[in-house]
Parts: structure tokens; C-alpha cells; sequence
């Protein structure tokens, strides 16, 4: 037995990609359809990077840093978001602030820490990008499978940070549980390593 389903591939020479697999491919179940679905968004995550002269890695890593809260926008921070060692993903951090598309400051609390901030131009490739893929139902699955595997994993979910148990609302407005910190509107929405559920 043959199932198709059908992909629409946004802003990509609106083409359509087949997703046709067979009784044996099931096979595999989920981890078959995870991979393909990887790689659909890996060939489209190349292009819209060689549109603007970026790796595939350094546009991870910019997507990464657009929606990372001031405790994630860090190297460190970028590294375990992207599943890379700190040593590989300097050099593409290097080559990012070299091109402009990012800037490092240093903690105004702790002076050894370095945050980096994402410019106006990432924001806005960030953006185009993420517009492209726009479906909040799919989104909402794929975001729980996301996070059930990582949580299985021992790895970090990354959630945002309104949803996290340390997220305090308090007259005064909101603040973060953990640090104590008061969090900006603007903050709550982000995402960070130190989420939990």
C-alpha cells in the first residue's frame, strides 16, 4: 500500500514535495518520519541561508540567539541549543560578529560572561525564515515531541520562559523564580536553558 502526503514548501520556487512511503518504510515509524522531515527542513534551511551568504550553522545559530533570553544568548548557550562543542561553534560565532550579524556585550553583573545580540538584519532573516514554515497546530505537536524527546534524552527542553515553573507573576509585574531578576514583556515569550517545566 502506497500513502501520500503532500508538503507545500513555502518560498522555495513554490514547489511541492512528495512524501510517498511505503508499508515497509512504517516500519520505522517515527524516527523515519522525524529524519525526513529533518531533511526537507535541512535543504530548506541551506537555501534560505545561502540567500544570505550564511552557513546552515551560522543561521542555526542566529534563529537560536533571535529568540534566546538574556540568561541563554550566550556561547555556551548556543552550543547545547545547537548540539555543538563550545571550540566548533566559536568560529561560527566569529564569523557572524566579523559579517555584523552579531555583537558581543559583557554581563553588567558578572563581567565574564559575554551575551551576544543578535542585529537588525538577523532579526529580520530570522524572521523571513520562520514565516516561511508558520502553522501553529503543527508547531504545537511538533514542539511536544521536541521536548518529550529531549526530557527522555537528559537533555535541556529550552522552553519559553512563560511557561516555565520558576516564572512568577507578582504585582509588580513578572519575574523569573530562579534568579529572582524582574522580566521585561518583551522577555516572556523568549526561550531559555534553565526551563522547567
Amino acid at each position: 500500500m502506497v500513502s501520500n502526503q503532500y508538503y507545500q514548501v513555502p518560498d522555495l520556487a513554490v514547489q511541492t514535495v512528495s512524501m510517498r512511503y511505503h508499508e515497509d518504510m512504517e516500519a520505522g515509524g517515527a524516527a523515519d518520519l522525524i529524519e525526513r522531515l529533518a531533511n526537507l527542513l535541512e535543504r530548506d534551511r541551506s537555501a534560505a541561508a545561502a540567500r544570505h551568504g550564511l552557513t546552515g550553522a551560522q543561521l542555526s545559530a542566529l534563529l537560536y540567539l533571535v529568540k534566546a533570553n538574556r540568561y541563554s544568548n550566550t556561547p555556551g548557550g548556543v552550543a547545547e541549543y545547537v548540539g555543538s562543542t563550545k571550540g566548533t561553534i566559536s568560529q561560527t560565532l566569529l564569523k557572524l560578529e566579523r559579517d555584523g550579524w552579531i555583537r558581543r556585550t559583557r554581563d553588567k553583573s558578572d563581567g565574564r560572561v559575554v551575551h551576544l545580540e543578535p542585529a537588525a538584519k538577523a532579526r529580520r532573516a530570522a524572521e523571513a525564515f520562520a514565516e516561511s514554515f508558520r502553522d501553529a497546530s503543527l508547531e504545537d505537536s511538533l514542539r511536544a515531541v521536541l521536548a518529550g524527546l529531549q526530557v527522555r534524552r537528559g537533555g535541556k527542553a529550552f522552553g519559553v520562559c512563560r511557561t516555565c515553573r520558576y516564572f512568577l507573576t507578582e504585582p509588580e509585574g513578572h519575574r523569573c523564580g530562579l534568579t529572582r531578576e524582574p522580566l521585561a514583556l518583551t522577555q516572556i515569550t523568549l526561550i531559555c536553558r534553565e526551563h522547567a517545566a
